[in-house]
């Protein structure tokens, strides 16, 4: 059965517009999404191409000749030194060149994407300079412990393989490169009908095709090569030896399934089962043998897929200790392959899975390069649409295929080192930070015709309520946000900052802070102190569906404390619950009315308060300090931290306590 049916009927249920998909006459393809979320736009230009399109022996070429478009034409100056976001990547399957900017700087931010995608002559000058600092960046980073393992395991897992070397090294046989090679690297790969231009956010997807037609539809048409298929790997187990005197863990690495397969949720869910801190077994083992919690972290490209697991014990470990490290790990494979979990640990693993997806999509320009690299990478942008969703469908069986597969597929065992003390390197030119007591300059040289900032229509309604008590309460439903934010802000005669750090290690008098961390894991959501000025507190993040649960927590904590942590919360003198996301007022306000209701202030008169007004900004010009500004409106976290500091209008830069 088709996927399409599927999608369409549950986009048709939502108040989304379905993505518009199309090809200009001369090649190049265009992806337009109305996301009205927030009054933010993102413009992506992605080329089919990255490090895996290196020549075999010229390893670094893709991310040279990126670097050169990054830079032409002063391109990513004019965008920084207008104060947009503005960054450029390359990937193993592709690279991109990506702004967040507010809705009616689109035009300006078209004609400069436009301009780096026409064609280009490198000369020698362009090519040393981008070589040279290639380098240096590369050389910046190079010692890093945690980059040395992962040359490690790339180079034993994909073993002539274009997967092998990260996309950003610079090989010896590129820095002798000539400007004719690389110009013929240019030519094949950064052309129109490779690239895909992206425009997410809120527009409209009829003027926005109209301006990117005017703007690209002129382009020279050139079809790239085909793309070699790579060699297939074999299944093996790959042993890396170090030196016995450096040794303090292991590394552990599997080949995964690429980018957009299912698979890939179960095998989140098997190592949120195996590693999480409530009832993991593979974490409750490695406790008992003196080794720090299980690290891990999973990769998927368009080939091919990583997952990394990161153990660290004490130091000079023997070589029988590092092999029983890796035959535990094997035995928790194995047992979860035949054995079916209890329905709360299934859960749990299921909820850590979906509140990790959750939060890596948390920010606005984060959930653009998501979309954008599954439909570059991967090959259907729908297919990010579901991946919040695919960690609540991983059935039992599912799990006990994911492990099984990975007792089954080709596996590196790496001994971890030593970290290497990193050495301070001079800092390259031209910087990508741009100094602010420079941008006032650069910004007339360089962006004197960007547009006036605009204060965009915003679809977020911003409602506040009284219980009398000194409890107030604060909602900001954006509809589609995710995930929602939830604070508890106190005001006090004297800063409870150290009692809320206590408060969040030891718990309340109801609960211990085990039995919360078992709460909090069911459900997926994650609590910590709020530490900033003026008001500190509480803050959780979590699915809109589990507002009432963070605001019960939340209570109970400050209204129930353990002994350890009463000092300085019975000076609390009011309280705020502020609470951002995709959420319904009245719901939120009944929520809090039923924990704070009968709150009472404690006797004594307040002498003091916390209470300052808003920080002005600094940073630079007035103009960067308005667009900075809606820029940071891009989560829920955000917006809470405006609203946290009394701002009536988050969504207007002009706000009389937010001016420069």
């Amino acid at each position: 059965m088709s996927l399409w049916p599927v999608v369409i009927i549950a986009l048709l249920q939502t108040d989304q517009v379905l993505p518009r998909f199309e090809r200009l006459d001369n090649g190049p393809r265009v992806v337009i999404v109305e996301d009205h979320t927030l009054p933010l736009v993102s413009v992506q230009l992605w080329y089919r191409v990255g490090s895996a399109g290196d020549p075999p022996n010229q390893p670094g070429m893709c991310h040279v000749v990126r670097s050169i478009l990054e830079h032409r034409d002063s391109a990513a100056l004019k965008l920084r030194s207008a104060g947009l976001r503005f960054e450029s990547r390359t990937e193993r399957d592709a690279c991109y060149f990506s702004s967040v900017l507010p809705p009616n700087f689109l035009e300006y931010v078209l004609d400069i994407e436009a301009a780096r995608v026409q064609p280009l002559t490198l000369s020698a000058e362009m090519l040393e300079q981008a070589r040279a600092l290639a380098a240096r960046e590369y050389a910046a980073e190079a010692d890093d412990p945690n980059r040395v393992v992962t040359r490690h395991v790339l180079s034993a897992m994909f073993p002539d393989h274009p997967y092998e070397h990260p996309p950003e090294l610079v090989a010896q046989s590129v820095k002798d490169l000539s400007p004719d090679e690389a110009n013929d690297f240019l030519r094949r790969w950064f052309v129109a009908a490779n690239a895909t231009l992206f425009v997410i956010g809120d527009v409209s997807t009829v003027r926005v095709l109209d301006q990117v037609r005017q703007r690209f539809g002129k382009l020279q048409s050139t079809e790239p090569p085909p793309r070699t298929e790579p060699p297939r790997l074999k299944t093996e187990t790959i042993r890396v030896s170090v030196s016995d005197a450096d040794r303090i863990g292991m590394t552990i690495a599997w080949r995964t399934p690429p980018l957009g397969y299912f698979a890939n949720a179960a095998i989140d869910v098997l190592m949120q089962r195996l590693c999480n801190p409530v009832d993991g077994p593979l974490y409750r083992r490695l406790a008992e043998m003196n080794c720090e919690p299980p690290r891990w972290k999973r990769y998927a490209w368009r080939d091919d897929g990583l997952l990394v697991l990161s153990i660290d014990a004490d130091d000079g470990v023997s070589r029988s200790h590092l092999y029983e490290l890796t035959t535990t790990v094997d035995e928790e494979l194995a047992k979860a392959a035949q054995g079916i979990p209890s329905e709360i640990e299934h859960n749990r693993a299921r909820a850590l899975a979906g509140r990790d997806a959750l939060l890596r999509r948390a920010r606005f320009g984060d959930r653009a390069k998501v979309l954008a690299a599954h439909e570059v990478i991967a090959g259907d942008l729908l297919l990010a649409q579901f991946g919040l969703s695919r960690a609540a469908r991983v059935g039992v069986p599912d799990l006990q295929q994911a492990a099984a597969g990975l007792r089954n597929v080709r596996t590196v065992h790496l001994p971890r080192q030593v970290p290497v003390e990193k050495k301070p390197i001079k800092p390259h030119e031209p910087s990508k930070q741009l100094d602010n007591a420079a941008a006032p300059d650069l910004l007339k040289a360089h962006a004197a015709n960007v547009p006036a900032v605009e204060s965009p229509e915003s679809h977020a309604t911003i409602s506040t309520h009284e219980l009398g008590n000194g409890v107030k309460i604060t909602v900001c439903a954006v509809p589609a946000l995710e995930p929602t934010n939830v604070r508890t802000l106190l005001t006090s005669t004297e800063s409870p900052r150290e009692s809320l750090g206590v408060l969040t290690a030891v718990g309340s008098t109801l609960h211990s802070a085990d039995q919360l961390r078992d709460y909090l894991s069911y459900h997926g959501l994650d609590l910590f102190p709020l530490l900033q000025e003026p008001r500190p507190g509480l803050e959780s993040r979590g699915p809109a569906t589990r507002v009432a649960q963070m605001i019960e927590l939340q209570a109970e904590l400050v209204r129930h404390p353990a002994r350890e942590a009463r000092r300085h919360l019975g000076m609390i003198r009011a309280v705020e619950v502020l609470v951002v996301g995709n959420v319904k007022p009245a719901e939120v306000i009944e929520a809090v009315e039923a924990v704070w209701a009968d709150w009472q202030v404690p006797p004594g008169r307040m002498t003091s308060t916390t209470e300052t007004p808003p920080g002005r900004e600094k940073d630079g010009t007035r103009q960067q300090a308005r667009i900075n500004r809606l820029l940071s409106l891009d989560s829920a976290a955000a917006i809470a931290d405006l609203l946290g500091r009394s701002v009536s209008n988050p969504w207007d830069p002009r706000d009389e306590s937010m001016r420069p």
